[in-house]
């Protein structure tokens, strides 16, 4: 068996020692010699830069035209410029065209392991490569007092050594200001209201604007969230708080309202939960948090008229503007029965020629264009051999190789995820055309009672929005899955 091996001297993981080219080409050479392996050829990245890596692009070229049969690595956190770049070379390039390896620091051998075992094994390094050290540098802030921008909070400003924090002096009045409304007696949903009335600049935007980590989830008007997010923050009363491997921490922080003032309103607040309720003092509703009105996309509350009847209406009540409980069941229950019939309709067309040939059709396109996709992809890694042998004999520039070599993985990474999207969206055909399909999993074969529970809602239905509180929408779950045969 024809064996090489690779060293590298610069690890790409913060985490792991360098060591000295010698001492891994020694490892090499005993572990081909303790298996019987007739080592051919040792490849080497000597640089101090880890994004030099010209020996090992050398060791995939002349692994691509077969010039050995089996690799050994010291380390796969030195091999190549990442853990990544190791794994598109040993895993995906050299394992599937019968080049095996082995990793000398983990004692990984590729002969006889399945794909997923490599996929696990090389996933776990790239972790550790990356999200690890990133952990430990966290820790390692932590303890020396460095806070990060993720420690951010509205009302604060964070300092440039990033030790301390300053309140936002634009911020702070907005938040004593809640916080009175609060203690005041108002409750969240009045209060969210007041604060977009009176045109305050919402929590969202002002934190897009100061903070230094990005937000753009974040609204530009007040919400509700908001709102409970400033009532329920410690540090506004002078006690920051910060977890790191599940334990919370306590730190100092000044303080913008008084812990007096933040007691009551938490008093308030847990007056107003229904956690501790019997379940008979709640009004039964099975479309809490999920009946909205259409046109604002706001949540719909459900009120009693003096009658008793429960009706669902806007937060601010107007006489004209309602829709009966019981007319939102109906409707609910009717686009149920419907999704149902047309699900089970459904079954019985996965059974039938013509779904047959509507499938047959479709993966024959995908195949067209999976063909052409990984064409590209051969063709634009061969490019790669000529250009790395110019660069070897002197014929073109190191500025020039690189940049066309940027070139070349560019364009493989862009024909490498066409290709994947094609195989996953054949993979999803499949499934949306079978049994397996979770739509027809959910609603085929169900039973329906004739009054649906809170549990049934969340089961089925995704929404129900309102028009002009007079024309009802009921939205069924898993609608990408839907199909409605001829």
């Amino acid at each position: 068996m024809r064996c090489v091996g690779y060293a590298k001297r610069k690890s790409c993981a913060d985490s792991r020692v360098d060591v000295p080219i010698k001492e891994q080409n020694d490892r090499i050479r005993a572990y081909c010699k303790e298996h019987g392996h007739e080592l051919v050829g040792l490849y080497e990245d000597k640089s101090d830069d880890v994004t030099k890596d010209s020996g090992f692009l050398k060791l995939k070229a002349d692994g691509m035209v077969r010039r050995f049969d089996f690799v050994v690595v010291d380390s796969v956190y030195r091999c190549g410029m990442t853990a990544s770049n190791a794994r598109d070379v040993l895993e995906m390039t050299f394992f599937p065209a019968g080049i095996g390896f082995v990793i000398l620091e983990d004692g990984f051998c590729s002969y006889g392991r399945t794909m997923e075992e490599l996929d696990n094994y090389f996933i776990d390094a790239i972790r550790t490569a990356t999200l690890r050290p990133f952990a430990d540098k966290r820790r390692n802030d932590w303890a020396n007092g460095i806070f990060s921008v993720h420690d951010e909070k509205y009302g604060y400003l964070l300092s440039e050594d990033r030790k301390s924090f300053a309140i936002d002096e634009e911020a702070a009045p907005i938040i004593r200001k809640i916080f009175e409304l609060a203690d005041s007696g108002m409750k969240m949903t009045e209060i969210t209201d007041y604060m977009n009335e009176h045109g305050y600049e919402a929590y969202g935007t002002h934190l897009r604007r100061v903070a230094q980590k990005r937000r753009p989830q974040l609204l530009d008007v007040w919400t509700v969230g908001a709102v409970k997010t400033i009532l329920t923050t410690t540090s506004y009363k002078g006690v920051g708080t910060r977890n790191l491997d599940g334990i919370t921490y306590e730190y100092d922080i000044p303080a913008i309202v008084s812990t007096e003032m933040y007691d009551r309103v938490q008093k308030q607040l847990e007056k107003r939960s229904t956690k501790g309720r019997k379940k008979s003092e709640r009004m039964k509703n099975a479309f809490s948090h999920r009946i909205f009105d259409g046109d604002t996309g706001n949540r719909v509350e459900c009120i009693r008229l003096e009658s008793g009847e429960p009706v669902f209406a806007e937060r601010k009540w107007r006489p004209d503007r309602y829709v009966s409980y019981a007319d939102v069941m109906r409707a609910a229950v009717k686009a149920l029965r419907e999704e149902k019939r047309i699900s089970e309709k459904a079954v019985r067309f996965f059974d039938t020629y013509q779904c047959d040939r509507y499938l047959s059709n479709k993966r024959d396109e995908l195949y067209d264009k999976g063909v052409s996709a990984f064409q590209d992809i051969t063709a634009a890694e061969n490019g790669n051999i000529p250009l790395y042998q110019s660069f070897d004999k002197g014929d073109i520039k190191k500025e020039d190789y690189d940049r066309a070599h940027q070139e070349i993985l560019d364009n493989i990474r862009a024909k490498t995820e066409c290709l994947d999207k094609l195989i996953e969206e054949e993979e999803l055909l499949l499934k949306k055309y079978s049994s397996n399909n979770p739509w027809v999993k959910l609603y085929s074969g169900i039973s329906i009672p004739a009054e649906l529970t809170q549990a049934d809602v969340k089961r089925w239905i995704e929404k129900v929005l309102l028009y002009d509180y007079e024309r009802i929408e009921v939205v069924m779950k898993h609608q990408v899955w839907r199909i409605k045969p001829q």
